[in-house]
């Protein structure tokens, strides 16, 4: 009988070893990513967008779940940086685990307006309108202003490539105005 309260007593250590191993890691990731997280904020903040996306995507990898927050900022760093596809697949990703953020939801329809594709960008709006917070409706009037001078702008390059075969000259190109960003 003392052998069998030997064996029970030591496979109780090893389990309580295995969950405290267990823990002590998962705090330790935890502490890498709000690290990772904190530095890449900063750099972002100060304009350093290379460094914001490596210590931001240090932290998503050190994430047990993926964390929308972090993932956020690694899309913005991204864009910064003029990889669109790439942040575009950020913003997709921070909606899917977040539905309802606004912020998100802005910063993609920004990248659908620049790519001219209208469709989405409304199906953004009326999303940004469902949610219904004060943040969410001034995106989504501040938007549909952006879709209109889009289309027009969109409308106005078009009639002058079909006007003029040899390609808009960039004296008028540039008089076109920019939506702003």
């Amino acid at each position: 009988m003392g052998r069998n309260r030997g064996g029970i007593t030591t496979v109780l250590v090893i389990i309580i070893a295995v969950v405290m191993l267990a823990a002590t890691a998962w705090l330790v990731l935890e502490t890498l990513k709000k690290r990772s997280a904190e530095q890449g904020l900063a750099y972002l903040r100060s304009g350093d967008y290379t460094q914001a996306a490596l210590c931001l995507e240090r932290a998503a990898r050190y994430s047990l779940r993926p964390d929308a927050a972090v993932l956020f900022h690694l899309a913005e760093a991204r864009l910064k940086l003029g990889g669109l596809a790439e942040a575009k697949s950020g913003f997709e990703r921070v909606i899917s685990l977040e539905p309802r953020n606004a912020a998100a939801r802005y910063e993609l329809e920004k990248i659908y307006i620049g790519e001219k594709n209208f469709g989405a960008a409304r199906s953004e709006i009326t999303a940004l309108e469902e949610i219904g917070t004060e943040e969410a409706k001034e995106y989504a009037d501040e938007l549909k202003g952006a879709i209109q001078t889009g289309a027009v702008k969109g409308f106005f390059n078009e009639l002058l490539k079909k006007i003029l075969p040899g390609g808009i000259p960039d004296a008028l190109n540039n008089t076109v105005p920019e939506t702003e960003e």
